[in-house]
């Protein structure tokens, strides 16, 4: 966004367990989106146990924080040169591709 904060928000409202009455909210984006990684990540690890033999690759279409947290779940499932990225406002993931095939040079 132009005001440098994130497109979308997420909070958790917790209440209390006799009356159900709002106790606190909490800002919750980072659970949010590990969880949204997570799923993802268990499907593939699920469909990579019926076909192990297939040649699998992965495509992470968009370069926010889920996109970015899912890059790292395909990462550990699949290795590097599995994953492809794809980015409308491509600065950021290109920026940050460049750095990842320096660092793995290295």
């Amino acid at each position: 966004m132009s005001v440098g904060l994130p497109r979308a928000h997420s909070i958790t409202v917790l209440n209390e367990p006799d009356t159900g009455r709002p106790h606190a909210m909490i800002h919750s984006a980072l659970p949010s989106i590990i969880r949204t990684a997570a799923v993802s990540g268990l499907l593939l690890r699920y469909y990579r146990k019926e076909r192990p033999a297939s040649g699998l690759s992965a495509a992470v279409i968009g370069w926010g924080p889920i996109g970015r947290h899912h890059l790292q779940m395909c990462d550990a499932l699949l290795g590097e040169t599995s994953v492809k990225c794809a980015c409308l406002t491509s600065a950021a993931l290109i920026c940050h591709l460049f750095r990842r095939r320096c660092a793995a040079k290295r």
